[in-house]
Protein backbone atom coordinates (compact mmCIF):
# COMPACT_ATOMS: atom_id res chain seq x y z
CA UNK A 1 0.00 0.00 0.00
CA UNK A 2 2.88 2.50 0.86
CA UNK A 3 4.63 1.64 -2.36
CA UNK A 4 1.33 2.25 -3.98
CA UNK A 5 0.58 5.76 -2.59
CA UNK A 6 4.02 6.54 -3.00
CA UNK A 7 4.11 6.73 -6.72
CA UNK A 8 0.48 8.01 -7.14
CA UNK A 9 1.42 10.78 -4.66
CA UNK A 10 5.06 11.01 -7.03
CA UNK A 11 2.79 11.02 -10.13
CA UNK A 12 0.52 14.23 -8.82
CA UNK A 13 3.52 15.76 -7.87
CA UNK A 14 5.51 15.36 -11.04
CA UNK A 15 2.19 16.34 -13.19
CA UNK A 16 0.53 18.96 -11.23
CA UNK A 17 0.06 21.99 -13.51
CA UNK A 18 -1.20 24.27 -10.31
CA UNK A 19 3.16 25.68 -10.45
CA UNK A 20 2.46 27.02 -14.29
CA UNK A 21 3.28 30.76 -13.47
CA UNK A 22 6.23 29.45 -10.99
CA UNK A 23 10.07 28.44 -11.81
CA UNK A 24 10.04 25.15 -11.83
CA UNK A 25 12.01 22.02 -11.77
CA UNK A 26 11.42 19.79 -15.24
CA UNK A 27 14.29 17.18 -14.20
CA UNK A 28 17.05 16.57 -11.64
CA UNK A 29 19.39 17.83 -13.44
CA UNK A 30 18.57 21.17 -12.79
CA UNK A 31 17.47 20.38 -9.76
CA UNK A 32 21.24 19.47 -8.82
CA UNK A 33 22.39 22.86 -10.95
CA UNK A 34 20.77 24.84 -8.39
CA UNK A 35 21.34 22.93 -5.52
CA UNK A 36 25.39 22.95 -5.78
CA UNK A 37 25.40 26.87 -7.47
CA UNK A 38 27.98 28.69 -5.63
CA UNK A 39 27.49 31.44 -8.15
CA UNK A 40 23.79 32.05 -7.11
CA UNK A 41 22.99 31.55 -3.79
CA UNK A 42 19.64 32.59 -4.50
CA UNK A 43 19.06 29.52 -6.76
CA UNK A 44 20.32 27.16 -3.95
CA UNK A 45 17.91 29.14 -1.23
CA UNK A 46 14.99 28.02 -4.18
CA UNK A 47 16.60 24.56 -4.05
CA UNK A 48 16.12 24.10 -0.29
CA UNK A 49 12.50 25.68 -0.20
CA UNK A 50 12.02 23.05 -3.27
CA UNK A 51 12.81 19.89 -1.20
CA UNK A 52 11.06 21.46 1.54
CA UNK A 53 7.99 22.07 -0.18
CA UNK A 54 7.91 18.16 -1.59
CA UNK A 55 8.62 16.89 1.55
CA UNK A 56 5.47 19.15 3.74
CA UNK A 57 3.73 17.92 0.73
CA UNK A 58 4.24 14.39 1.48
CA UNK A 59 3.55 15.18 5.09
CA UNK A 60 0.02 16.72 4.01
CA UNK A 61 -0.59 14.03 2.50
CA UNK A 62 0.00 11.72 5.27
CA UNK A 63 -1.70 13.69 7.48
CA UNK A 64 -5.14 13.86 5.44
CA UNK A 65 -4.79 9.52 4.10
CA UNK A 66 -2.48 8.13 6.46
CA UNK A 67 0.36 7.35 4.07
CA UNK A 68 3.31 9.03 3.25
CA UNK A 69 6.77 10.38 4.38
CA UNK A 70 9.00 8.46 6.84
CA UNK A 71 10.34 12.03 7.30
CA UNK A 72 10.35 12.70 11.60
CA UNK A 73 9.59 15.49 13.33
CA UNK A 74 12.71 17.55 14.09
CA UNK A 75 13.98 16.89 10.74
CA UNK A 76 16.03 19.88 9.36
CA UNK A 77 16.16 21.23 6.10
CA UNK A 78 19.68 20.41 5.70
CA UNK A 79 18.82 16.78 5.97
CA UNK A 80 16.17 17.08 3.53
CA UNK A 81 19.28 18.27 1.77
CA UNK A 82 20.71 14.97 1.23
CA UNK A 83 18.35 14.99 -2.10
CA UNK A 84 21.97 16.23 -3.39
CA UNK A 85 23.62 13.22 -2.48
CA UNK A 86 21.10 11.50 -3.84
CA UNK A 87 21.61 12.82 -7.17
CA UNK A 88 24.51 12.77 -7.35
CA UNK A 89 24.90 8.95 -6.48
CA UNK A 90 22.35 7.90 -8.94
CA UNK A 91 23.49 9.95 -12.27
CA UNK A 92 21.28 7.45 -14.28
CA UNK A 93 17.78 9.09 -12.97
CA UNK A 94 18.65 12.66 -13.11
CA UNK A 95 15.98 12.88 -16.52
CA UNK A 96 13.24 12.00 -14.08
CA UNK A 97 11.10 14.62 -12.59
CA UNK A 98 12.98 16.85 -9.80
CA UNK A 99 9.76 16.18 -7.97
CA UNK A 100 10.01 12.90 -7.73
CA UNK A 101 13.71 12.70 -7.09
CA UNK A 102 13.22 14.28 -4.16
CA UNK A 103 10.20 12.05 -2.70
CA UNK A 104 12.98 8.95 -4.09
CA UNK A 105 15.72 10.56 -2.46
CA UNK A 106 13.79 11.27 0.92
CA UNK A 107 12.48 7.48 1.06
CA UNK A 108 16.06 6.44 0.58
CA UNK A 109 16.91 8.49 3.51
CA UNK A 110 14.26 8.83 5.97
CA UNK A 111 12.47 5.15 4.91
CA UNK A 112 15.29 2.10 6.39
CA UNK A 113 13.46 -0.86 5.03
CA UNK A 114 10.55 0.23 3.17
CA UNK A 115 11.03 0.36 -0.65
CA UNK A 116 9.16 3.77 -1.59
Amino acid sequence: MKKLAFAALTALLTASSCFAEVRSYQNGNELLADCTSNKHPERRAFCIGYAEGVVDSLELTRQFTGVGTCVRLGVTGGQIMDVIKYLREHPETRDNGAAGLVVSAVAASFCPGDDA
